[in-house]
């Protein structure tokens, strides 16, 4: 195209511009606005994903030991649970290590624990974190199969929860962000 074919074009969208000036800021604006819309929403999207995300990646079992094994059987059991698939990492907790968790929760209150020092109630126990959220269900169970393993907690219905909110707000901000972009579009 020659230049004088675009001058052309852009001295008759100037002038058309100053002609109809009302119309011509009112469409301006409302695509304007829409693109605004739209990139609040996809902002908005964004963040609630990585929210789900970091709110997945914080599930954790917890698997509670047998009060009678020695240390090898902890060290075998500690074995077990982080060669099975989908384990992230493990971390062992003792007794004594989950005793002053719990006086640390108890903040001011701690002296409500001082009876309990003596014969400490607690049990050693294992945290684990699994690479995928949906693996976590399958995880407990195998863990719970464990010899010496007592108890395995990984509050199922608050993950399954979860899991349902996470996969609603990702459905629903993309027919929402799609709807957007086609309402801007066209």
């Amino acid at each position: 195209m020659r230049f004088s074919t675009w001058e052309f074009y852009i001295r008759e969208t100037l002038l058309s511009l100053r002609r109809n000036s009302l119309m011509s800021l009112a469409s301006i604006s409302t695509v304007a606005l829409s693109f605004l819309i739209l990139g609040l929403f996809v902002l908005l999207v964004v963040n609630l994903d990585y929210m789900a995300d970091t709110l997945e990646a914080q599930v954790e079992i917890a698997a509670y030991l047998d009060p009678e094994l020695e240390e090898g059987e902890i060290a075998r059991i500690a074995e077990q649970i982080e060669s099975l698939p989908g384990v992230r990492e493990s971390d062992f907790v003792s007794r004594d290590e989950a005793l002053d968790r719990l006086r640390k929760q108890f903040g001011e209150r701690q002296d409500l624990l001082d009876s309990v020092e003596e014969m400490n109630p607690l049990r050693h126990s294992f945290e684990i974190r699994a690479e995928e959220a949906e693996q976590v269900k399958v995880i407990a169970r195998e863990i719970g199969g464990i010899e010496g393993v007592a108890e395995v907690k990984y509050r199922q219905e608050v993950v399954e929860r979860l899991f349902s909110l996470t996969r609603s707000i990702r459905m629903g901000g993309l027919v929402l962000v799609l709807l957007l972009l086609m309402a801007t579009v066209f």
